[in-house]
């Protein structure tokens, strides 16, 4: 697949971050956007890949505590 810039690299930390910490995946993305965290690109790009990245992450999680 494509590269993450490091933008992208930054809001997928981010947005991982806070939904560790228990906010819903939207909750997190608006906030990002309200704060001026991302760029609308980035956002966009952010929610296009959310859902492979929710896989990836329970993937992660399944290996590490499997």
């Amino acid at each position: 697949g494509e590269a993450m810039t490091d933008s992208q690299f930054d809001l997928f930390l981010i947005h991982g971050g806070m939904v560790a910490e228990g906010l819903k995946s939207e909750e997190a993305l608006a906030f990002i956007v309200r704060s001026q965290l991302a760029t609308a690109e980035d956002v966009a790009w952010l929610v296009e890949h959310r859902a492979m990245s929710a896989a990836a992450a329970k993937v992660a999680k399944e290996k590490l505590h499997g």
